[in-house]
């Protein structure tokens, strides 16, 4: 749990940490907590034990794997969380980018650009701006290695996976398109699809021009045309170093963006 840097003391940090642990554990589970300062932002680490001290019982067996999203155990967190933050007029992410959370190597596959949710939806995102309708972004996924099941009758339609996930992991499963995020889903993609077809496309203020050497008449106009190449060159990289990324590293830091 991280606290917006310089809102809250490392003790009352700890404090916050154990009545936000209290009432998701209800003091049935033993608990571990840490607050760290070796960052900006304050922050807890809290380990408990999986096993009730009560009755014996796993966490994973108390919870009713039929409840709704709403009702599991990581959103019952962020909302105890939150209330809590909120009572003692703590900053709360309002709208957070994600209704789930991520698993350590998941995270740490994200930060370095290779997290495969990353690669999965940088691929879909290739697939969109190439296809004329929904079908056809469709039938172009197998040629950008994304595999999918679509069927318009279940509530979820659609699902995604990376053909190199498959040939990993054969029992790996398919990611429904809303674990990806609205952006993703079925009706989103078609909508994105007719954006592009519309012409919406970024057209940059800076363009880089190439001349054949037909429509070059003297060395002048060359060098002109160089100075302005360079200087676009020169801004990008100036942009790329701000980020902290070599040129090598661009592709996975845009993906991991």
């Amino acid at each position: 749990m991280s606290f917006k840097p310089g809102e809250i003391t490392p003790e009352r940090a700890l404090q916050l940490g154990q009545e936000i642990c209290e009432q998701f554990l209800k003091g049935e589970y033993q608990y571990f907590m840490a607050c760290h300062i070796d960052k900006e932002h304050t922050h807890l680490h809290v380990v408990f034990n999986n096993t009730n001290c009560i009755d014996g019982r796993t966490f994973e067996t108390h919870e009713n794997r039929r409840t709704t999203k709403q009702d599991r155990s990581f959103q019952k967190l962020i909302n105890i969380t939150d209330e809590v933050c909120k009572r003692h007029h703590l900053y709360v992410i309002e709208r957070p980018e994600m209704g789930k959370g991520k698993s350590h190597w998941e995270w740490d596959m994200s930060r370095q650009g290779l997290s495969w949710k990353a690669k999965l939806k940088y691929a879909i995102d290739q697939v969109i701006k190439e296809s004329e309708n929904f079908e056809d972004f469709l039938s172009k996924c197998a040629a950008h290695g994304i595999l999918y099941e679509y069927n318009p009758d279940h509530k979820i339609d659609l699902k995604f996976m990376l053909a190199e996930q498959k040939e990993r992991n054969p029992r790996a499963k398919f990611t429904r398109s809303r674990t990806l995020g609205w952006f993703y889903e079925t009706d989103q993609i078609k909508s994105r699809i007719a954006q592009y077809q519309g012409c919406m496309v970024y057209v940059p203020r800076s363009k880089i021009r190439v001349v054949t050497p037909k429509a070059v008449e003297n060395k002048f106009v060359q060098d002109a045309i160089d100075r302005g190449n360079m200087k676009v060159a020169s801004i990008a990289k100036n942009i790329i170093a701000e980020y902290g990324v070599e040129p090598e590293e661009i592709r996975n830091a845009a993906i991991s963006a």
